[in-house]
């Protein structure tokens, strides 16, 4: 950019640069106003609610080869959710996680089984169905619970049958692997200031969240969620929402581990759940009440390189806010710049996570590239935030 005539010029690779920019906002901006719309006429449509049938045969487990739909005789309403990665910070593999997921559901049709994705998890200890909840103390025993791995789903057979109309709470505990594949839960090892260290993070979309916990897993199949984590002290625990309590615990051996609790979920689907357990650093700033962080290696931090994605989350959010007239819903937003990553970015509720590629600008960096790609990147993620939560497929393929 100079000046010539008292007027002001820019460089044809500059105007390029400006020009492409703009035409990538305005389709950005076009696609949400569409989905915006879509969103309105989702929520003015009223549901039918089904009307309990009679007595089905019980489900069984989708063959090898299918879609893997699960069949809708529950309705999840709800999920606490315990995990526990076994990891210390310089601990020799291989890894693992425990936890245990208590899940209610509504009976939509009387049934005699419960059919529940899992995949690559194992069983620890005995399952159990509580209810009907409007009967204190109620139980359906349980027969038996039948891994199929083709189709990817658990089968709780029942003793007694599940009525239409009933709430019910399952009760599975769960462990699994913790590989280095960029999927489900997985570890990632990175160099911070001339250390070698580990962090633990999520990718659950497009049907991954099953590798993790027993659940649901497809998008229509929206619930509220409670987690907990529990972790190495020398870690920090990150999910959707804020954390509202932390506290302690013992492991068999009499080490010590830190439970870090989160606030309950609004609805949502199973692919957006994200965890991350790291020892990372952020800056942060708060924008129209909504808490921003911004994470990342401590050196990096320090640097100063994810200063730039800090200084336009919070306008971005606050223009997608007024041209949509829309409230974002939560009163946090993290953001977490991985070493590695298998996507540019990825949209979880209140904690999106990044390739450091895709969130970290260097200041010494006179290319304004680098600027636009993080712009690009951030607006589609927090448009991601501003609407699209709200819609999704009843699959994913």
């Amino acid at each position: 950019m100079g000046t010539r005539g008292g007027g002001l010029y820019v460089g044809r690779r500059a105007a390029a640069l400006g020009a492409a920019l703009l035409l990538a906002l305005l389709v950005a901006l076009l696609a949400l106003a569409a989905l915006y719309g879509s969103c309105r006429q989702e929520a003015a449509r009223p549901p039918s609610p089904p009307a309990p049938g009679p007595a089905a045969p019980s489900p069984l487990a989708p063959a090898a080869g299918s879609v893997r739909r699960l069949p809708r005789h529950l309705l999840p309403l709800h999920y606490d959710l315990e995990l526990w990665p076994r990891v210390r910070p310089g601990q020799a593999g291989p890894f693992a996680f425990t936890g245990q997921v208590n899940i209610t559901v509504r009976c939509l049709q009387d049934t005699k089984a419960a059919v529940l994705h899992s995949a690559g998890l194992r069983s620890r200890g005995a399952a159990a169905v509580r209810g009907p909840l409007s009967e204190p103390g109620a139980a359906v025993e349980v027969a038996g619970l039948r891994q199929e791995q083709a189709g990817e789903v658990a089968v709780l057979e029942l003793r007694g049958r599940l009525r239409a109309g009933s709430r019910y709470v399952l009760q599975l505990g769960f462990q699994g692997r913790l590989e280095e594949d960029l999927e489900g839960l997985f570890l990632t090892r990175y160099t911070d200031r001339g250390q070698s260290s580990m962090l633990i993070a999520s990718q659950m979309e497009p049907t991954y969240a099953r590798r993790v916990y027993p659940c649901f897993d497809e998008p229509a199949m929206k619930a509220t969620f409670n987690i907990r984590i529990i972790h190495d002290p020398s870690y920090v625990a990150l999910s959707n929402m804020p954390a509202i309590d932390v506290s302690q615990v013992k492991d068999e051996n009499g080490s010590l581990w830190t439970v870090t609790t989160f606030n309950t979920s609004l609805k949502m689907s199973t692919y957006l759940t994200a965890f991350v357990v790291c020892d990372f650093d952020y800056v942060t700033r708060t924008e129209r009440g909504n808490e921003i962080r911004i994470w990342a290696r401590k050196e990096a931090v320090k640097n100063g390189y994810v200063d730039y994605a800090l200084n336009i989350t919070g306008p971005i959010f606050s223009f997608l806010e007024d041209i949509l007239n829309v409230s974002y819903p939560l009163p946090k937003t993290d953001l977490v710049a991985l070493p590695d990553f298998g996507a540019g970015g990825m949209e979880n509720w209140g904690l999106m996570i990044f390739q450091e590629a895709s969130l970290m600008n260097f200041p010494s960096d006179e290319f304004t590239s680098r600027k636009a790609m993080i712009a690009l990147i951030v607006s589609h993620e927090l448009g991601h935030q501003a609407c699209g939560k709200k819609l999704s497929t009843d699959i994913c393929l």
